[in-house]
């Protein structure tokens, strides 16, 4: 199993939860670069400022097109995932109220 991690990040933003997640995790942890093929026992993590789709187990970035503010990574991602992998995709979503 792989895992893809997607969040809403301001895009002036450097990412730090590649690092972060290494840290503490005994699997590999990338941040997500263009077409990059999703192996198992692996984590890839979504850059800052960019959309991600997977096609054919690969990841895709590309800049938003949406507004700031009007950005829905996670659904875009969850519905590529949907189409590529069918019944074999597992979407989880995390969520904080502070």
């Amino acid at each position: 199993m792989a895992y893809v991690v997607i969040q809403h990040l301001d895009p002036t933003q450097k990412g730090m939860l590649p690092e972060l997640l290494q840290r503490i995790s005994k699997i590999k942890v990338y941040q997500a670069k263009d077409r990059m093929p999703v192996k198992a026992d692996s984590i890839y993590v979504i850059p800052p400022n960019t959309s991600m789709s997977i096609l054919h187990g690969v990841l895709h970035l590309f800049d938003p097109i949406e507004t700031r503010g009007m950005r829905l990574p996670i659904d875009f991602f969850f519905r590529s995932l949907a189409d590529d992998r069918k019944d074999l995709g597992i979407g989880i979503i995390l969520s904080a109220w502070i």
